[in-house]
C-alpha cells in the first residue's frame, strides 16, 4: 500500500521490479499493460528469474491488501500457500496496515519474513535512528546533525557550515529534503512541507560524496545473505535521486569500506537483536564516504530496490550488475531488443517511457563497454 512519503504517480506500474523475484507467488497491482507484463514474466523464466505464478490485483487507489482481501478465491489460497510452509514478504511494512492485513488473512506475523510493523517503524525513523545512536555512544558515525525537538529549531547549526540538509524523518531515501545554507533553508523546508513535522533533522551537507549501503537479509537474527552497492544519486537542484546502483566489482568502494559498514552493520544489529532476538527481514544501511570520512545516513527496514537486484546477481553467478534507468520509446516488453546480459526490468513502467536495466558482467569496465549504445 503507498503510504506519505513513500507514493508517487505510478507506484503501481513500478511495483513490477518485484517480478524478478525467483520462485514463489508474486503478486502486483494490475497497471492496465498485463499482456506485455507477461511476455517479460515468459523472458525472466527463461534466463532462471521470476516467480513460478504471477497475479494482478486491481488496486486503483494503491491498497493491494484491501483488493486481496475482496477477492475470497485468492484470498483462500494465500492462505493455503501459507498452511504449507510458504512465506509472505512484504515490500515494506508500516503502523498495522500489514499486522491488520494478515490477521484478515487468518495468519499470524511467524508466516511472514518481514520485519514486524512497530520495529520496522522505530528504525526506518531517521531521527529514532540517531537517538539511538547517541544512547549507545554511535553518534560519531553520523554527519553533525541536530533533531527538531518541541519546536525548538537549531538556527546555528545552519550557520555552522557551507550548507546543511533538512531531512523529514519518515519518508523514503531522499525525498522531501531539502538543501541549503542559513536560516532561509528552514523557511524553504516549511515551504515544501506547509510545516515542520515532528523530529525534522537538520545534518551537515556531505558536498561531493559517494553514496554506498550495506543490506543484510535477517533470519531469526542471524545474518544469511548480505551485500554492498555503490549508488548513484545525482542532485537536481536542491533535490536528490536515485538513479542507479552497482553490485559487486564497484569502482570506488574499497575493501576498507565494506569492513567499515560491516562494523556499523554489526553494531546496529546487536542492539536490534536484543530489542528483538528472531527478527526476521532485510536491513539496509544507506552510507556515504568524502574525503573526510565515512558516514551513516539512514536505516531502510524494508526491501530496497538492491534486494531485487541481488536475486539477479545470485541467479546470474554472482556477477557484477550495475542498474540504471533507460528512457526508451518501446511501449510493450515486446518492443524492447533484448541482448545478452542486458536484463529490462520493472516492466510496468514502459508505459510511461522508461525502465530499468541491469548489466551483467565480470568486472565494472565491463559492464560500461555492454552498456554502451543502450
Amino acid at each position: 500500500m503507498a503510504l506519505p512519503g513513500f507514493s508517487f504517480p505510478g507506484i503501481e506500474a513500478y511495483s513490477t521490479r518485484a517480478m524478478t523475484d525467483v520462485g514463489g507467488i508474486t503478486i502486483v497491482a494490475d497497471c492496465g499493460n498485463k499482456e506485455s507484463l507477461l511476455d517479460a514474466l515468459e523472458y525472466y523464466n527463461s534466463i532462471g528469474l521470476g516467480p513460478e505464478e504471477l497475479l494482478f490485483v486491481s488496486a486503483p487507489n494503491g491498497d493491494i491488501y484491501h483488493s486481496i482481501l475482496k477477492d475470497k478465491a485468492l484470498k483462500r489460497e494465500i492462505f493455503s500457500l501459507a498452511s504449507e510452509g510458504h512465506k509472505i514478504e512484504f515490500f515494506c511494512t508500516r503502523g498495522d496496515i500489514e499486522s491488520n492485513f494478515i490477521k484478515s488473512l487468518g495468519l499470524d506475523w511467524s508466516d511472514t519474513v518481514s520485519l514486524p510493523c512497530r520495529f520496522a517503524d522505530r528504525w526506518n525513523n531517521k531521527s529514532n535512528l540517531r537517538r539511538v545512536a547517541i544512547k549507545n555512544n554511535l553518534d560519531y558515525l553520523f554527519p553533525v546533525f541536530s533533531i527538531i525537538e518541541n519546536g525548538n529549531i537549531d538556527l546555528g547549526i545552519t550557520k555552522r557550515f557551507s550548507e546543511v540538509v533538512v531531512k523529514p524523518p519518515l519518508w523514503a531515501s531522499g525525498q522531501g529534503m531539502v538543501f541549503g545554507s542559513g536560516p532561509g533553508v528552514i523557511d524553504e523546508y516549511r515551504s515544501l512541507h506547509g510545516k515542520i513535522p515532528k523530529d525534522t533533522i537538520i545534518e551537515e551537507s556531505l558536498g561531493e560524496h559517494t553514496p554506498m549501503s550495506v543490506v543484510a537479509r535477517i533470519k531469526k537474527g542471524v545474518v544469511a545473505d548480505k551485500w554492498y552497492t555503490e549508488q548513484h544519486c545525482p542532485r537536481s537542484g536542491k533535490f536528490v535521486s536515485h538513479t542507479g546502483s552497482v553490485l559487486g566489482d564497484m569502482p570506488n568502494i574499497t575493501k576498507q569500506d565494506q569492513c567499515w559498514m560491516d562494523s556499523v552493520l554489526n553494531a546496529f544489529l546487536k542492539i536490534m537483536v536484543k530489542e528483538n532476538p528472531t527478527i526476521t527481514g532485510i536491513v539496509n544501511f544507506d552510507c556515504a564516504k568524502n574525503s573526510n570520512g565515512n558516514y551513516v545516513l539512514e536505516c531502510n527496514s524494508r526491501i530496497t530496490f538492491s534486494t531485487y537486484i541481488r536475486e539477479i546477481q545470485k541467479a546470474m553467478g554472482n556477477r557484477t550488475c550495475i542498474f540504471h534507468r533507460l528512457e526508451t520509446s518501446a511501449r510493450s516488453f515486446k518492443d524492447l531488443k533484448l541482448k545478452d546480459d542486458i536484463i529490462p526490468i520493472v516492466p510496468g513502467c514502459l508505459n510511461s517511457g522508461y525502465c530499468y536495466i541491469v548489466v551483467v558482467a565480470d568486472s565494472y569496465s565491463e559492464a560500461i563497454d555492454k552498456a554502451r549504445g543502450i
